[in-house]
């Protein structure tokens, strides 16, 4: 389950739902999403993704040396 997240993405259907996505890296979600918001104010989410690696970080071998 999504508590809160800080949505990525937002777009408006022609029926006026609401959906907004996260990537799971940012805000407060853990895992990539896709919410709608229907035009009675109702939020589902619609697609929820496994939990995110978490913030990127270069391999060990791209990082600089330190001598």
């Amino acid at each position: 389950a999504l508590p809160s997240f800080s949505p990525n993405g937002l777009a408006v259907s022609s029926s006026g739902d609401i959906y907004v996505d996260t990537d799971g890296n940012s805000g407060w979600a853990d895992r990539p999403a896709i919410v709608r918001t229907d035009t009675h104010n109702h939020a589902t989410t619609i697609w929820e993704g496994p939990p995110a690696a978490g913030p990127w970080s270069p391999p060990p071998s791209v990082m600089p040396r330190h001598s």
